[in-house]
């Protein structure tokens, strides 16, 4: 099939080196890679021919017009915030790209997390609204070995390049929180950088929503309590397919300081 489409085209193959994404399933994202290279012509003419359809991207460069912050819950927002946890599945390159597409300025206003140690991978970008960090869910069999790491800790959180006791007294999962961990300094930076610059110019730094799916959820969920503690406004935790992060006292603690902002989907986006 790759060859053909090639010959189609008469632009090189679907399996080409140049069409190839790191971190995700091998054929259909090097043929997406390659239509939105090439154009659609040779490669749907090809599917056309066997009797298949080719779907368009999900990702609309409307995806975040007219969202409005709120405390309350929003099925528009809701399915906005789907798509970018889903979106951090994909390499830096194509998460830029499609965050570029939303009309974000990528080299002020995206920052990306990449921790191989721990595996962690998230995103954040802000607009004029609101900011956006997204976690990765478990792909990698390092992953596994945080979904796993199921003992019981204390909830600490970085303050003035410390680390500090929070004001939660539950305790959490140990392995989702050192995957938040290894990143949250780094999103501090981002975020005080960004809140530098709002002040240089009157204004106030955007709220924040936080979102994830699966392993992503859960870390969405331990940022959301580490930012709340440091006085980061939340504007509203959705997560989808999240484990449980910790016990009940902190569950409970979570949802008191968000404040009826915590949205946790049951099922798989």
């Amino acid at each position: 099939m790759g060859n053909s489409a090639g010959a189609a085209a008469g632009r090189g193959r679907i399996g080409d080196p140049a069409c190839r994404r790191e971190g995700t399933s091998k054929f259909y994202d090097a043929l997406y890679s390659y239509i939105h290279s090439y154009g659609f012509s040779g490669v749907q003419k090809l599917f056309e021919r066997f009797g298949y359809r080719i779907l368009p991207s999900p990702y609309k460069e409307n995806d975040l017009t007219a969202l409005k912050v709120t405390p309350d819950y929003s099925t528009r927002l809701a399915l906005s915030l789907a798509k970018i946890a889903y979106l951090s599945y994909q390499d830096k390159k194509t998460v830029a790209e499609i965050v570029r597409r939303w009309g974000i300025d990528i080299k002020h206003d995206f920052r990306y997390f990449n921790n191989q140690g721990r595996d962690t991978q998230a995103f954040m970008f802000r607009s004029e609204q609101f900011m956006v960090l997204a976690f990765r869910g478990s792909q990698e069999p390092q992953d596994w070995v945080t979904n796993f790491s199921t003992q019981l800790r204390s909830f600490t959180i970085r303050r003035d390049g410390a680390t500090t006791l929070s004001s939660y007294k539950g305790r959490v999962h140990t392995g989702f929180f050192l995957a938040w961990a290894i990143i949250e300094q780094s999103v501090l930076h981002q975020l005080d950088r960004w809140q530098q610059q709002a002040f240089l110019q009157g204004k106030s730094l955007p709220p924040l929503y936080l979102t994830g799916h699966s392993l992503g959820g859960a870390l969405a969920s331990m940022a959301a309590a580490a930012l709340s503690d440091n006085q980061i406004e939340v504007a509203g935790l959705y997560t989808f397919g999240q484990p449980r992060v910790g016990d009940l006292t902190f569950t409970r603690q979570l949802s008191q300081h968000l404040d009826g902002k915590v949205f946790r989907f049951v099922n798989n986006i």
